[in-house]
């Protein structure tokens, strides 16, 4: 994402983007399709592996789903 004086990173970002395709069998016209997406950012020295990898893409799935619960009922 940035770089430091030597070319190396400085901070990566890990971007996470789900495709949803919601159907309201009630209402057809609050049917959509839209693209949800989160990041996080972490040191460019840091290799996101293990269990801080795990943390990580939780993270991000968890503010995904609450964008795509809040974009779903929305109109409720």
């Amino acid at each position: 994402m940035t770089s430091t004086a030597n070319f190396k990173a400085a901070q990566n970002r890990l971007t996470i983007t789900v495709l949803v395709k919601f159907t309201n069998a009630n209402k057809e016209d609050e049917n959509f399709e839209k693209r949800f997406s989160f990041f996080q950012d972490y040191e460019g020295n840091a290799q996101l592996t293990g269990s801080k990898l795990t943390e990580v893409v939780d993270f991000i799935f968890n503010r995904i789903t609450q964008d795509i619960i809040n974009e779903s009922l929305a109109k409720w």
